[in-house]
Parts: structure tokens; sequence; C-alpha cells
């Protein structure tokens, strides 16, 4: 199968890698040097790259991977969709909740929005316990994602990432909108919010550094949502709170524990080896290529799909109205 990837940064590398793991090394890259393109690693050597998209598409890609910036998902996912190829969209979708209307209803089945956690194994445990009614009614939940954003890559100079910049479709709220694909994939659709963020620290950047969000999700349930960019240790943890006890994970170590109300817990994952942190999340990566490469021969739908990526920047949007209101603010779902 030949496949097809616009933008080979970090994450771009990752997914190529991923591919072949799973025994897909036939792969053409999209290289505008458009932004800071820097020359493939040796490891790498057999990805064909192209300079134009006509180019390109003439390789025939049966499936197309979009890694750019926040800001140039839009236009590169199009030329797939023009073509009829299916597009894995890194998240968040598009910049905007307003830009989803570009996107034709007709062509929206074609598009796989890149949320990984959704693959991750403690994600995965998470989700199977939620759904074996093992929790009983969600009551209230806690998702929260931290990192010191000069040192999430090294080799960079943050100030001109795209995370760090408005133009480019950066800020916490885009950049680790995970929680916010969490806060419906675990505990149920949102249908309104209230929220607060900006810019405290001293980063030089111009898109927030931090955000807090208070949920209202399907069947009732509260959903607090934190992100920033200050934590000086990477963290990825949640709490989810119902009837019959309480659900803990965290990412590093990888653990996700069920505890009843009647004392004792039932550990479905734990593993704190050298390591296993960065062994879930390469299976996480591999994960989500196999689905991504099923979507491309028409052997299922997406596990996250357009109306995801598009719920997920409703809840964007509606967060930024509610730091300008002070208010609570309905998640509208205007794309449908």
């Amino acid at each position: 199968m030949k496949l097809g990837i616009i933008g080979m940064g970090s994450i771009g590398k990752r997914h190529v890698r991923s591919l072949a793991e799973i025994g897909e090394r036939d792969i053409v890259a999209l290289r505008t040097r458009k932004g800071t393109a820097r020359d493939l690693p040796p490891d790498l050597a057999y990805v064909h790259e192209c300079r134009d998209e006509d180019a390109f598409y003439a390789s025939k890609p049966e499936g197309v991977i979009v890694a750019t910036p926040t800001s140039l998902h839009l236009d590169a996912m199009q030329g797939a969709l023009r073509r009829g190829i299916p597009v894995f969209v890194e998240k968040p979708l598009v910049e905007s909740v307003e830009r989803l209307n570009e996107i034709p209803p007709g062509m929206r089945h074609l598009v796989m929005t890149g949320f990984c956690l959704r693959y991750h194994p403690v994600i995965m445990a998470v989700r199977a316990m939620i759904e074996s009614g093992l929790l009983g009614t969600l009551y209230t939940a806690y998702l929260y994602c931290g990192q010191y954003l000069p040192l999430w890559h090294p080799y960079a100079d943050y100030r001109s990432e795209y995370y760090s910049r408005k133009e480019l479709g950066g800020g916490v709220l885009r950049t680790l909108s995970h929680e916010l694909d969490l806060a419906c994939f675990l505990c149920g659709k949102v249908s309104e919010l209230t929220a607060a963020a900006g810019r405290i620290s001293g980063l030089e950047i111009d898109v927030e550094d931090h955000a807090a969000l208070i949920c209202r999700a399907a069947g009732g349930a509260v959903v607090t949502i934190g992100l920033d960019f200050l934590n000086p240790r990477s963290v990825r943890r949640g709490m989810l709170i119902g009837e019959h006890g309480s659900i803990e994970y965290s990412f590093d170590p990888p653990a996700a524990v069920f505890r009843g109300h009647a004392g004792g817990e039932e550990q479905h994952i734990g593993d704190s080896s050298a390591g296993a942190g960065m062994r879930m999340a390469d299976a996480m990566y591999r994960n989500q290529m196999h689905d991504f490469r099923a979507v491309v021969r028409h052997e299922k739908r997406p596990g996250a799909d357009f109306a995801d990526g598009a719920r997920v920047m409703a809840m964007i949007g509606a967060a930024e109205a509610s730091v300008q209101s002070r208010s609570w603010v309905a998640v509208q779902e205007e794309w449908k």
C-alpha cells in the first residue's frame, strides 16, 4: 500500500516510523520547504520526497496523513479529499470552528482525526471499565495535562514552533486538545461549558499558556479539564468518580486502577518498569496507524472521525467565547 504524508516534523516522522513497524514502507512525502524543513534522518531514507502537490498525487497514494501546523491542515486535507482519498488529519482538525463548513459534507466520511489517546492501552482499559458497567453512573471527572513548553521539543526553539504562535494555530486549547476529546470519549458529549484561559507566565509566546474548563456532559456528569504549558514535569492523568467507585489513570508510569466503595482495588494496567511509558506510547501510535490502514482499505470506520474532530473544535470555540463573556456557553454542533 502506498501512503502519502504532508508534514515531516516530529509527529510526521513518528507516524512514518509507526507505519514501518506495521510493515508499510511505501511512503511518499510532500515537502514544499515552506516551513522549517530539515533533511530526513538516515532511518527514513526510504521515504520518497516530492516538492509539489502534482508530483505528490501523481504517485497515487491510497491514503494521506496531514501532519502540518494546525493553520495549514485545511488546505492540505482538501487536496486529498478532492481526489476522493481517505485522509488522516492531526488534531485539531482545523484552526477555528468557523472553517469546519469548508469541508464538504459529502467528503467528511473520508476524514479521520488524529486523537491518538483513544488508542493508548491506558485509555483503552479505562474505556473498557466504563463500558463494562464497573463504574456505574458517572458523576464527575477530572482530566489534566501539563508540560513545560521550552522542554517539550528540546531540539527546537519553542518560540518559533507552531504551538507558541497564534497564526499557526497554537495555544494549550488546540495543542493539548486530546483532553477535550477524552471528555467526550470517556464521559459523553459535552453540551455546555465555562472556561478561563490566558497567558500568565513569562513564556515568549502570543497564545494562552493555561486553560481550565468545567463541562456538562451527557447524563449530567461534570467534567473538569486542566491544561497548561507550565508544569516542569510532563504529566497526563485523570480521575472518574461514579456510582460504584472511582477510576484513576496516569501515563507515566502507565496505570489504570478501579477502587470500589467497599475497599480494595482492581488494577487493570500497572507497569512501573523503566521505559514503560514510552513502550505504551509506541503501541498507541502503532494502533492508530493500524486503524488508519484499515480505513484506507475500507475495512472499518475511523476510530475518531470528522464529527469527533469537529466536536472538539466546537468545544474550543465555546471555551474561547466563555473566556470573553465569563459565562456558560452551549457547545453548538453547527457543522451538521
